[in-house]
């Protein structure tokens, strides 16, 4: 397993400007690794190191005016403040091709994961108005059903978004 960090705005740009200079097969011949892999590798949230420090050295080489900031040439100021974490193998290459989006495994168990809870929200809150309200506040089922169905729309939508949020925010995993 390869050690990596996880990619922020100054790993992104120092690794853009290595492949500017060098163009993508340049820069995955200077790797060693297959161009396909390296496009691959660079667009995870978790880069292996050894690119970042690849990226560093090109531009190093190719900044002879200064033009470049510091942390693009700077191995240490580039991953600096930046989680370091294994790269699984298990993770490359995984994942389901839909239409445009290449979506990993994990993702895509988050998103059934949440289309189930938004499920089981929807479902409980229109049993509660279907049988709640009718008997504590005495009106018609069918609007207890109406009132619970609503309501728990508006829940699983909130519990949609606080989740995505939190995701994007590179929070919890479940």
């Amino acid at each position: 397993m390869d050690v990596g960090v996880r990619a922020d705005r100054k790993v992104r740009e120092a690794v853009e400007r290595a492949i500017e200079a060098l163009g993508l097969k340049g820069f995955s011949e200077r790797c060693g690794i297959e161009p396909e892999r390296l496009s691959s590798l660079i667009r995870r949230r978790v880069v292996p190191l050894r690119i970042v420090e690849v990226a560093c050295e090109v531009n190093r080489e190719r900044d002879l005016s200064g033009s470049y900031p510091p942390y693009t040439k700077d191995l240490l100021e580039c991953i600096k403040g930046c989680l370091v974490e294994e790269v699984k193998e298990e993770e490359e290459g995984e994942g389901v091709k839909m239409g445009l989006f290449n979506v990993g495994w994990r993702e895509l168990a988050r998103f059934t994961n949440l289309a189930i809870d938004m499920l089981a929200i929807t479902v409980v809150s229109w049993y509660a108005g279907k049988s709640l309200l009718p008997r504590f506040f005495g009106v018609a089922p069918e609007v207890g059903e109406a009132v619970g169905a609503i309501t728990g729309a508006l829940l699983s939508t909130a519990w949609a978004a606080l989740k995505v949020v939190k995701w994007s925010e590179g929070g919890s995993k479940d």
